[in-house]
């Protein structure tokens, strides 16, 4: 009985957001996104992860696309959880959505230095802080800082290319 109860309730709920306007989805993802971002502030980075994808959810089932910030916030609880991956997926579908958001490309970057040392990663990694840097949204004091991980992501990658070298049987043509 309790089963056919929530299922009836889960049918509701669902009918009631397929009838959502967009307006109304976006002001509901609005109110998950604040419950999201209070949990962010008490460190609670999973709740807050969780609410992000709530949001993400309402949107899309009425706009069939994503948002940039709800996936910029949901990469950064998955770095407070050092979930590098999926921080770096979402910083990438942020960008996707909005290729002027600086913290896209920044989240995408860290994330790909923090995870274990590959040539590919610290490539992609100085692809992103390149252009995160050529973002029109980052602010003056940000870039700094994001220089100074764009010469770490060089330096690293000058050191991986110097690790492996060339076989000597090798020819490049």
């Amino acid at each position: 009985m309790a089963t056919m109860i929530n299922e009836q309730a889960e049918e509701n709920e669902q009918r009631v957001q397929a009838e959502m306007s967009e307006a109304e989805a976006r002001e509901k993802a609005a109110a998950i996104k604040t419950e999201g971002n209070e949990l962010f502030k008490a460190k609670d980075f999973d709740g807050a992860a969780k609410k992000y994808t709530d949001a993400l959810k309402v949107i899309k089932q009425v706009t069939g696309d994503g948002d940039s910030v709800l996936y910029a916030n949901r990469a950064a609880a998955y770095m407070g959880l050092k979930r590098w991956v999926p921080a770096c997926r979402d910083g990438i579908l942020s960008a996707d959505c909005d290729p002027d958001n600086w913290k896209a490309y920044w989240r995408q970057g860290v994330s790909l230095m923090s995870m274990v040392p590959k040539r590919f990663r610290t490539k992609n990694a100085i692809e992103a802080f390149e252009k995160c840097l050529k973002t029109t949204t980052i602010p003056a004091n940000k870039k700094p800082e994001v220089e100074n991980l764009l010469m770490k992501a060089r330096a690293r990658y000058q050191r991986q290319e110097e690790e492996t070298p060339m076989p000597e049987n090798c020819v490049l043509q």
